[in-house]
């Protein structure tokens, strides 16, 4: 896990003020088997969600910048992805960020057909955790994701 906090507070960390027409999805290719597939502004380190596979297996770590109402070290917080009637619940372990003052929950879910699905639809990928929600849209998506899922099976 410390590898991926590493990794996610380099992707992170240069949270410009963005604005939403640079917002895209992307895929990050691995320096061995694998990719990170983001939301968020490609080359500027700003992706507020992220998804990294190892290219070995169907495991997916999940990175969501948030700042939960307990945000302590440890907390525990479940973060429900949900398109249509698909939903991807991910339960998530807070951790800051003290170079970037950042918030960040991360988990592991299945790179499953249904994942796949819901990565891939029409959108928006609406993003639960406790008592808020934000959408994302999935415009473009589906071309990320296609390449990431095969990056992912390649290892």
């Amino acid at each position: 896990m410390k590898s991926t906090v590493l990794f996610t507070a380099g992707l992170l960390m240069a949270a410009s003020a963005a604005t939403a027409e640079d917002l895209s999805w992307f895929v990050l290719p691995a320096e061995g088997p694998g990719a990170t597939l983001a939301y968020g502004t490609p080359d500027s380190g700003y992706a507020p969600i992220s998804f990294r596979c190892d290219g070995n297996g169907d495991t997916l770590a999940v990175t969501v910048e948030h700042e939960p109402v307990n945000a302590a070290d440890g907390v525990g917080v479940e973060v429900l992805f949900s398109a249509g009637d698909i939903e991807v619940p991910v339960a998530t372990t807070g951790t800051r960020l003290e170079m970037d003052d950042l918030f960040i929950l991360e988990g592991e879910t299945s790179l499953d057909p249904r994942f796949q699905d819901l990565i891939t639809s029409a959108g928006p990928l609406v993003m639960t955790i406790e008592d808020g929600a934000e959408e994302y849209p999935l415009d473009g998506a589906r071309e990320a994701a296609l390449e990431f899922f095969a990056a992912c099976k390649a290892g």
